[in-house]
């Protein structure tokens, strides 16, 4: 070795602590860091390459770069053996390269074969190399990477001054390895930046909404396939609807059918933008010459960070705005028919009470409608039939209708024969019952059923023989005295006359 050289053999020989191993995980981090591993060849650390060999008239001169068991071929100018030259690496138990990077200082050796140490280097026995000069290559952040160093043949006398220059160098080829360690890095975060921009557009077009991505501006950043179709198939022109389009200018200029609501939403996306909502949303109609539709106008900040954007979604409610007018329609023919019946129509909750009633529920019951809200049925009822009253509620719930009669006794005491249909879950947790007021119809049958009684009596107690028959002769009627002339007996049934008759 040259006694310039900086090293000495203990040095060499000194085996790794832990704070080196540590010291060489940092290392191989800074070489990942930098992208250095490359196949591809860099004309600058080329001309670096060729200057250096020039200038110093080795066989060789190579940029390389150390990793963790071979040692890479970054540049180098000169004959390099083929085998070495096709894989660009060889494995660094093989190179003096190691040495270098170990102690982070240079080394020279004037020639291998006058040496104890290096006599059997491979790249003397294998390729007659016999003299290395190396010095190291260290990064901004004192990591050391790699080396620049010179082979060559025959010995060569290499001093101080030498190994400055070379060291020179050292740094020119390490700022170089940066460089392209940051635009490849930048390079990357741009090819990532737009992998994800594929990727949310590829989201955004996924989607049925019309979604746009405004500035602060208004200008449009990016629209979604839903968005163009939409504008497409509507004959709107690009520069109002497409990336780079004034989107507030177009709201603010809109004319003609429903343009009424474009202020408003134009307002909307400027309180989003500025910060003073953090979402704002507005239905309007959109309808065209051959259907009738409906859009919902949501404007959300947008949550990339940056400068204010906001995300502009128009998405089309038309089904669920034609289903709220069938159900509308639905109520109002509901609430007509509940308004206007003369049958007492009543609403209940599944514990009984009442939470719905029309007028003739109110004049049956003789109630107003306050005093009918929140009773239950039971309160129409005598005392004693309360608890079968409460009973017959829960039948009710888990037969899912009834029908038939029963009596209503009013607060002011007077009673009512009802008829009634009940309806169980006609709507989640409500129950329908119709009832209609039966009182007169019960007393002109029992009105009609005295007199009936009345007319058998006088008939029956009659001398002369009654027998009253339909035209088909089908007796309807026979008194006593009938029977007795007929011979016929209470207990035996007379449907027929009797003949001659």
């Amino acid at each position: 070795m040259s006694p310039s050289s900086g090293l000495n053999k203990e040095q060499l020989d000194t085996p790794a602590s832990d704070n080196n191993d540590g010291r060489e995980a940092e290392r191989l981090a800074a070489l990942d860091h930098l992208h250095a591993i490359r196949p591809e060849s860099d004309h600058i650390l080329q001309q670096l390459a060729d200057e250096v060999r020039s200038i110093f008239g080795t066989d060789l001169c190579m940029v390389n770069l150390n990793l963790s068991d071979v040692q890479y071929f970054r540049a180098w100018s000169g004959e390099l053996p083929a085998d070495l030259a096709e894989t660009r690496q060889d494995a660094l138990e093989h190179s003096m390269c190691q040495y270098v990077v170990d102690s982070e200082m240079p080394l020279v050796v004037k020639d291998f074969s006058a040496t104890e140490e290096f006599r059997e280097q491979h790249w003397c026995v294998n390729y007659g190399i016999h003299f290395y000069a190396g010095t190291p290559l260290i990064t901004s952040d004192t990591h050391v990477i790699g080396t620049l160093c010179l082979l060559n043949a025959e010995p060569i006398e290499f001093g101080q001054e030498q190994i400055r220059v070379l060291g020179g160098f050292a740094q020119a080829a390490v700022g170089r390895l940066e460089l392209l360690g940051a635009l490849g890095r930048e390079q990357d975060a741009r090819q990532e930046e737009a992998r994800r921009s594929e990727d949310r557009q590829r989201t955004l077009d996924s989607l049925s909404a019309h979604i746009a991505i405004i500035d602060e501006t208004g200008a449009i950043v990016t629209v979604n396939k839903a968005w163009r179709d939409f504008a497409r198939a509507n004959g709107l022109a690009a520069q109002t609807y497409a990336e780079g389009a004034n989107y507030l200018l177009a709201c603010d200029s809109a004319a003609g059918a429903h343009s009424e609501e474009a202020a408003p939403f134009a307002e909307g996306i400027r309180s989003v933008l500025s910060g003073q909502r953090e979402k704002f949303e507005l239905e309007y109609p959109c309808h065209s010459p051959s259907e009738r539709r409906w859009y919902i106008g949501r404007v959300t900040q947008f949550a990339g960070g940056g400068t204010p954007r906001a995300v502009v979604a128009h998405e089309n409610i038309t089904e669920r705005k034609l289903t709220e007018e069938r159900l509308n329609e639905s109520e109002r023919q509901f609430r007509a028919l509940f308004e206007n019946t003369l049958d007492a129509i009543l609403i209940a909750s599944d514990t009984g009470e009442y939470v719905g009633a029309n007028d003739a529920a109110c004049d049956l019951f003789g109630v107003s409608l306050d005093e009918l809200l929140g009773a239950r049925i039971e309160d129409f009822v005598e005392p004693a039939v309360r608890h079968q009253t409460r009973l017959a509620w829960q039948a009710f719930l888990e037969q899912g209708e009834q029908e038939g009669e029963f009596p209503l006794y009013r607060p002011d005491g007077e009673m009512r024969n009802l008829e009634f249909k009940a309806k169980a879950g006609f709507l989640p947790g409500r129950h329908l019952s119709v009832l209609r007021d039966v009182t007169e119809r019960k007393r002109a049958e029992e009105g009609l059923r005295e007199s009936e009684a009345t007319l058998n009596a006088i008939l029956n107690n009659l001398a002369e023989g009654v027998l009253v028959a339909d035209t088909q002769g089908h007796v309807v009627f026979v008194n006593s005295a009938a029977r007795s002339m007929l011979g016929a007996p209470e207990e035996e049934p007379l449907d027929e006359l009797p003949d001659p008759w």
